[in-house]
């Protein structure tokens, strides 16, 4: 068992960036820069190298572990062949983002368009060479949606209301679910990392500096975290576990957004999953453009979180290079559209619905 090794395996524990918020200061102010990012003590080629021998056996830490050797290799020597290791142990470990679910963005992004962003617009078409109007068959009808939405409002009592902060919402839904009497707690970190449920010592972890960008999203994260993870439990893949927490999430608006999208857009983009494998900038000129688009945010704030956005799926890989992107953020968007498939296919009544939030029922796994 992986947890049984003495250090961290997960590709993303390698894959911190120390140097953020300089190199965005940096790539905002100068339009030709591509960021060169920073890594924490863990990514250093010997004790990578030593690690991967010591994992041998447990086959899902040593793939890991290749992952973060093959990174390594790549941004010490970045040439095709290093690029293309880097590639296909992603693609093994994550799976290639899928060209109609790209598509399907590309075509809700497009439907927001106006008179006032339509040379927004323009510079994507442009640049990813298409029209983007017709969606895949990857939403769920309204119908679905609302049914699905009512089983869980009623299972909560309703959404969380009030300007309270997140560590606040977190330990009421702990009330409301009955995990608080169980002993579960909220544990306040000394810094900005985000939330982090751990089963085993039944503790939702959080920075004290954290802070989600609106009322909204705290809300969103409290549900996805409490209602997603701690209630449900530890699910046995990444897919299970995630794409039924940002299904809850989807399940507190009036109606059904994609959730993790331009994560997903990025990596899709990036990789080359619409045309071409696309640099960090290159990436970044068409996220931005389309957060304004949709109303997400006003350009000055969408150029930050572009960034942010573009960063967690350069990570690792190498920015200026194109098509060196890390593929594990994508997996929730991807899990997440596949959850919503299974419902269409195989609808089910509140009971049903209640065993899959209280963890004994799976859709994936």
């Amino acid at each position: 068992m992986t947890h049984m090794l003495p250090f961290p395996v997960a590709t993303h524990s390698y894959f911190k960036v120390t140097n953020q918020s300089a190199e965005r200061q940096r790539f905002l102010s100068d339009p030709s820069y591509e960021p060169v990012f920073s890594y924490g003590p863990h990514m250093d080629k010997d004790k990578v190298a030593r690690r991967r021998e010591r994992a041998a056996g447990v086959p899902g830490a040593r793939s890991s572990l290749d992952l973060v050797g093959a990174s390594l290799q790549l941004q010490a020597q970045p040439n095709d062949t290093n690029l293309a290791r880097f590639r296909e142990l992603n693609e093994a470990l994550f799976g290639a983002p899928r060209k109609e679910y790209a598509t399907g963005l590309l075509v809700r992004i497009h439907g927001f368009v106006t008179p006032e962003t339509q040379d927004l617009w323009g510079y994507i078409r442009t640049a990813l060479h298409g029209e983007f109007t017709e969606m895949p068959d990857i939403v769920p009808t309204h119908e679905e949606f609302t049914k699905y939405r009512e089983y869980f409002l009623t299972y909560t009592g309703g959404v969380a209301m009030g300007n309270v902060s997140l560590s606040q919402l977190l330990q009421t839904d702990l009330e409301k679910t009955g995990l608080a009497a169980q002993g579960w707690r909220i544990n306040i970190r000394d810094d900005d990392s985000h939330t982090k449920v751990h089963h085993a010592r039944k503790t939702i972890s959080v920075g004290a500096g954290y802070v989600p960008r609106t009322q909204n999203a705290a809300i969103r994260i409290a549900a996805h975290e409490v209602y997603g993870h701690a209630l449900r439990g530890h699910q046995d893949s990444v897919a299970e576990s995630e794409g039924f927490a940002i299904l809850l999430e989807q399940l507190l608006a009036e109606r059904f957004k994609f959730r993790r999208s331009y994560r997903y857009l990025a990596a899709a983009l990036g990789w080359g999953t619409i045309g071409r494998p696309l640099s960090f900038r290159e990436v970044y000129e068409i996220i931005w453009r389309a957060m304004v688009i949709v109303g997400t945010y006003p350009e000055e704030k969408a150029r930050i979180y572009a960034f942010d956005e573009c960063a967690r799926v350069f990570r690792g890989g190498l920015p200026a290079m194109p098509g060196a992107v890390y593929l594990k953020d994508g997996t929730y968007f991807d899990a997440n559209v596949q959850m919503w498939q299974c419902l269409k296919e195989q609808p089910l009544d509140y009971n049903e619905f209640i065993d899959l939030v209280e963890g004994r029922r799976r859709l994936l796994s």
